[in-house]
């Protein structure tokens, strides 16, 4: 897709949800969201456009803690980075909160979750498309339960994920 094409994804989708241009032009964002847009594309391009929708339903991709100089973790759950990740489920614990700071390192191991959630689900949950992507999504929210809040997620992830794709393709 191209990490620029990315980029702009990326900004829209955070200015769409209201937040400031000046905040959003600011040069550590600038500097972070560059970084999340080229570590999102390394990943597989049939998985770019859900990290993305994954990474702002989860945090934003951190914007406001960049711009406020701190890092991004939930204290009450321990989850971290930019997918919100808790270190002891990403690969078997193979990584730190420190290191899910990094975007590169929180890119492997949301695709790597992602991928595992798909494999392990598959069987259960029958489906092509949209409708596996939204199981996938439930469980990325809350592990082996699809439950009531987790399915709210999926559907406001889902709602991402198409205004991403509308988006990319407008730019094409």
């Amino acid at each position: 897709m191209g990490y620029v094409k990315i980029l702009n994804i990326i900004l829209a989708l955070l200015s769409w949800d209201g937040a400031p241009s000046s905040e959003l032009l600011s040069p550590s964002v600038i500097s972070h969201m560059t970084e999340v847009a080229q570590a999102i594309e390394s990943a597989p391009v049939e998985y770019q456009v859900r990290l993305i929708a994954l990474g702002y339903e989860e945090s934003r991709f951190g914007f406001q803690h960049v711009l406020k100089g701190r890092k991004l973790r939930v204290k009450s759950s321990g989850a971290c980075g930019i997918f919100q990740q808790l270190p002891k489920y990403a690969l078997a614990g193979a990584t730190t909160c420190a290191k899910l700071q990094d975007p590169k390192e929180a890119v492997k191991q949301a695709l790597a979750y992602v991928k595992m959630i798909e494999k392990r689900f598959k069987p259960r949950h029958k489906g092509k498309g949209e409708l596996r992507m939204d199981r996938a999504m439930c469980h990325y929210f809350s592990g082996n339960r699809c439950d009531r809040s987790a399915r709210k997620y999926s559907a406001r992830h889902r709602a991402t994920r198409l205004k991403a794709m509308r988006i990319w393709r407008e730019w094409r």
